[in-house]
């Protein structure tokens, strides 16, 4: 599995896996003793979290 790192911060990793043609999303809640969750998201779920994301600034923007 050979990951490209989109995007990190300290609170968020976006990894590209090419070899499974998903995207992964980790997000963790901080603190001393984090939360994880990791999305594995194939290119439906890509398309359709762009919509919604796209939406949702369109929405924050009025």
């Amino acid at each position: 599995m050979a990951w490209t790192t989109l995007y990190e911060t300290d609170r968020m990793d976006i990894r590209l896996d090419l070899d499974a043609k998903q995207v992964l999303m980790e997000f963790n809640s901080g603190g001393l003793v984090p939360s994880y969750v990791t999305l594995h998201l194939d290119t439906n779920e890509i398309e359709a979290l762009e919509q919604v994301l796209h939406r949702a600034r369109q929405l924050l923007a009025e």
